[in-house]
């Protein structure tokens, strides 16, 4: 069955506004990623992600090998679903879901550190924290362990940590991305401050193209904890281009959570450099309503082979945690006609 889809209003007036730009720019020789015409604040915006953050590893690609072509042509594990045989179980089964819907414990805390299964994964090297949440009665202390049978090219995601810092009890590891099992529906998740401030997880994708193409990128986010004592707005930056030389990208709002005054945004003069998503829980391992979806666009220029992805913190709850994503895609977006003589462009629908 063939179906149309009309873009959003939002996605139409960014991709001609970002287009008309860049022919312009062209003629001039400014570079297409500052060409966007965006407001003082958003310019400024940017200019925090790009100076706060700084830049991510240009040795290796993601996947561990310096060859462009061993590299998907697709966002790996957006989800973050991918774990060991046995998940949660396996991982840190005393505090899992799995544990407490089998009524053999009960999450009583008041404070906002739930009974949660989490891990911190070194892609690096194939290994992971196992019982990292622990109580210092617990028999099972956290220890990094290997995980059997892990392929990084199905995980996919490595962050720009540098390692050495405390993570549940031991030492975390450099490039090591936290994963965490939501306490209420058993979702797995990432967050992206696992030991370290203003850090990054990000991943590399195969974009060879003999001509410049237009994708969109799509992620949900929620802030940690939105109340009670140290709530805190996190907040973050897609950052997207060639290895080492990510620029920020304009993010809208296109599905919200109403917390915090929190609306869709439905206009190019809406999106945001930075994306911030209030919440109102006060468990900061419960997130079930929580999340809100951005989307934004990106044109990878021609024959760039390699562009990345990259999800970087702005701020944090502490400088520990922080900033939690799930569901990243990344996708052809729609297709752009230019009238090279100064005509406007147009967006017709996509049919597949």
């Amino acid at each position: 069955m063939r179906k149309t889809n009309t873009p959003p209003r939002w996605f139409r007036e960014l991709s001609v506004l970002t287009a008309t730009a860049i022919l312009a720019a062209a003629s001039i020789g400014i570079p297409a990623s500052a060409a966007t015409n965006v407001s003082e604040q958003e310019q400024a915006n940017a200019q925090t992600c790009t100076s706060k953050i700084g830049k991510t590893s240009t040795t290796t690609y993601s996947n561990g090998s310096t060859d462009p072509s061993t590299l998907p042509d697709h966002i790996v594990n957006g989800d973050f679903e991918y774990l060991p045989s046995g998940g949660w179980q396996a991982i840190n089964k005393k505090y899992s879901k799995a544990t407490k819907d089998a009524g053999q414990y009960t999450d009583t805390l008041t404070d906002p550190y739930a009974h949660q299964a989490y891990t911190s994964v070194d892609p690096i090297n194939g290994q992971l924290i196992y019982d990292a949440w622990h109580r210092t009665t617990d028999t099972n202390k956290p220890r990094w362990g290997t995980w059997a049978g892990f392929s990084r090219a199905r995980f996919a995601w490595v962050s720009s940590q540098t390692g050495g810092t405390s993570q549940g009890g031991v030492t975390d590891h450099k490039g090591a991305v936290e994963l965490q099992e939501d306490n209420d529906t058993g979702n797995t998740y990432a967050e992206i401050v696992g030991s370290e401030t203003h850090k990054a997880i990000y991943q590399d994708v195969y974009t060879q193209s003999s001509t410049a193409v237009q994708y969109r990128v799509r992620l949900k986010h929620a802030s940690l904890q939105g109340s009670g004592d140290g709530a805190n707005l996190d907040k973050l930056c897609v950052m997207i281009g060639a290895p080492g030389s990510e620029k920020p990208v304009l993010m809208n709002r296109i599905i919200a959570n109403g917390k915090g005054g929190d609306t869709v945004q439905t206009s190019m003069s809406e999106a945001s450099y930075i994306v911030a998503t209030a919440t109102t829980n006060h468990n900061q391992g419960e997130h079930d309503g929580q999340w809100e979806t951005y989307e934004g666009v990106y044109t990878a220029p021609a024959n760039q082979p390699v562009t990345r992805f990259t999800f970087a913190a702005l701020n944090e709850l502490e400088p520990t945690r922080g900033n939690i994503v799930d569901d990243i895609q990344f996708t052809k977006a729609y297709p752009l006609k230019y009238d090279l003589n100064g005509g406007t462009g147009s967006l017709p629908p996509q049919t597949y």
